[in-house]
């Protein structure tokens, strides 16, 4: 089994609320699309939190953009606070978000971002 599906399993294995949104989304819905990214959007509730962490804790979970070498904890609270970690133990590109995420280019080839 490829890691998105050892990954989706294991959450819906847990029964934790997510959805999956951006391109892997869009792949889902017929996009012909290719991508190696997975963002997976959780449901921001005490009870979620706990299944969350037990179906990724095994994935090495860690807060996005930080250093390998710090330790940041994967625990209710920062759950809670609407960080965004990297499954570090499968790739940099899979993504677990407290919100969904869009970025898509203007006409002036400029990034932008919206995030609730």
């Amino acid at each position: 089994m490829i890691g998105i599906e050892r990954l989706l399993k294991a959450l819906v294995d847990s029964e934790a609320n997510f959805i999956v949104v951006g391109a892997y989304a869009a792949i889902m819905h017929g996009s012909t699309l290719r991508t190696d990214d997975l963002d997976i959007c959780y449901e921001r509730t005490p009870g979620n939190y706990k299944r969350i962490i037990k179906a990724v804790r095994g994935f090495h979970p860690r807060l996005r953009d930080m250093p390998g070498d710090v330790k940041a904890p994967f625990d209710e609270p920062s759950l809670a606070q609407g960080r965004c970690f990297s499954i570090g133990a499968l790739c940099e590109r899979y993504e677990l978000r407290s919100h969904p995420y869009v970025s898509w280019p203007n006409a002036n080839g400029i990034q932008r971002d919206v995030r609730p």
